[in-house]
């Protein structure tokens, strides 16, 4: 990967709309280059789909729930990861290093749902403790793009044409 495939990543980010020739314009860079370079991101795996973001609350969540899982001793991280996946309204799923040993972000669609989640969490043993958070509003978005400067192949991957 270099400066130019990170470009078309940062590109994409802001907006997996854009077109392939949107983007060599914006990059100064051929069409079929940005078509060449996104192929051979998704097939070695570096672009694994793409995707929407949902306004949750206007479909009618009441919030999320974030929820740090700390697991007993010589517990079955493997096994744990893989029920904690297929959970209702689990969205995603980390191990950590430190403190806890995973973080669970859920959807919360009314507090009945996050008590049942709690619950299925509870009922697997190998989970000693449970820290939730909920968040009932979200008032900032997330991108992949730095706020500070940074610098690849000889290109500041933060100025935007």
């Amino acid at each position: 990967m270099d400066g130019i495939d990170t470009q078309i990543l940062m590109e994409l980010t802001i907006d997996a709309q854009l077109s392939f020739l949107e983007i060599s314009k914006k990059l100064g860079i051929s069409r079929e280059t940005v078509r060449k370079r996104f192929d051979k991101m998704k097939k070695d795996g570096t672009i694994k789909l793409m995707s929407i973001l949902i306004d949750a609350h206007k479909i009618g969540d009441q919030g999320a729930a974030f929820l740090m899982l700390t697991c007993a001793r010589g517990a079955n991280k493997k096994a744990i990861f893989q029920k904690l996946q297929i959970l209702t309204g689990v969205c995603l799923v980390t191990q950590l290093m430190g403190d806890f040993d995973f973080f669970v972000w859920a959807r919360v669609i009314n507090m009945q749902q996050l008590a049942q989640l709690l619950n299925s969490i509870k009922e697997q043993k190998e989970i000693d403790k449970i820290e939730p958070m909920l968040l009932q509003q979200t008032y900032f978005s997330f991108s992949l793009i730095p706020k500070v400067s940074i610098k690849c192949d000889n290109m500041d991957l933060t100025k935007r044409t």
